[in-house]
């Protein structure tokens, strides 16, 4: 199949954007399919959670035609299936065209399943590039009024994407920091009913081992395969794919 590329993005930091996009990347590879994980954030935290090798050759290098982006893709320690394609902290004085990240994956794209781009907080033309370059968008978000409020914002966002990429959708929006409060389930409930936005059904449970798998530079299900919410990537991975494949 061709590479179908998803966008993992919030205009709010905070919310489980680049532990979301790190450990589907992760589930996928795990289940066979060869994955690319783009890191478009300057701040390199997808790179270094996944201990990215520093590299002469990187995103920025191929965005800017220095380089060609097979040059700038490294495989990922943890997986033979996940390869890596890490900006660096000038990206964002970079001077974009809104098409230049897809023209660049056009070259790679019938080398992987998926690709999965981190895209980094707030309104740039770093997110602007991620979207223009995605069939879809996974939305991560916190199930409080604030998340919920700030939807709209990012509704907004992909709108401006649709003029350079009319096809681009909303695949869902998945609870990160889950609880299982009741005002966190009215929340959801509320993005259901009110903003006509699909939900995934797996939520990602609070917990401590995330924070700890950070800390170890792991993905949750390499650093403790057992806890509830490493099965909580696995279930979102396998429901994402169907979705992916409901929406072909």
């Amino acid at each position: 199949m061709t590479m179908h590329v998803t966008a993992v993005e919030n205009y709010k930091g905070g919310v489980g954007k680049t532990t979301t996009a790190s450990n589907l990347a992760y589930e996928l590879s795990c289940a066979g399919y060869r994955t690319l994980l783009v890191d478009m954030d300057p701040q390199q935290n997808t790179a270094y959670l996944l201990r990215a090798k520093q590299r002469k050759v990187n995103l920025e290098d191929a965005i800017s035609m220095k380089a060609s982006v097979k040059r700038a893709i490294q495989r990922c320690v943890f997986s033979k299936n996940l390869y890596l394609l890490v900006g660096s902290d000038g990206m964002d004085s970079l001077d974009l065209n809104h098409i230049d990240l897809r023209f660049i994956l056009d070259e790679c794209k019938e080398d992987y399943d998926y690709c999965i781009i981190d895209c980094n907080p707030g309104m740039t033309m770093l997110t602007i590039n991620a979207l223009v370059a995605a069939d879809d968008v996974i939305i991560p978000l916190v199930p409080d009024a604030f998340g919920a409020a700030g939807l709209e914002k990012i509704r907004d966002y992909i709108d401006q994407a649709k003029e350079y990429n009319e096809g681009i959708r909303v695949i869902g929006c998945v609870a990160t920091m889950f609880n299982g409060r009741a005002s966190q389930l009215r929340t959801i409930r509320k993005i259901m009913d009110r903003d006509v936005i699909p939900v995934f059904d797996t939520c990602i449970s609070d917990s401590e081992a995330v924070n700890t798998a950070l800390e170890q530079r792991k993905p949750v299900s390499l650093h403790r395969r057992r806890s509830s919410v490493a099965e909580d990537y696995r279930n979102f991975t396998k429901e994402y794919i169907g979705r992916v494949s409901d929406g072909k």
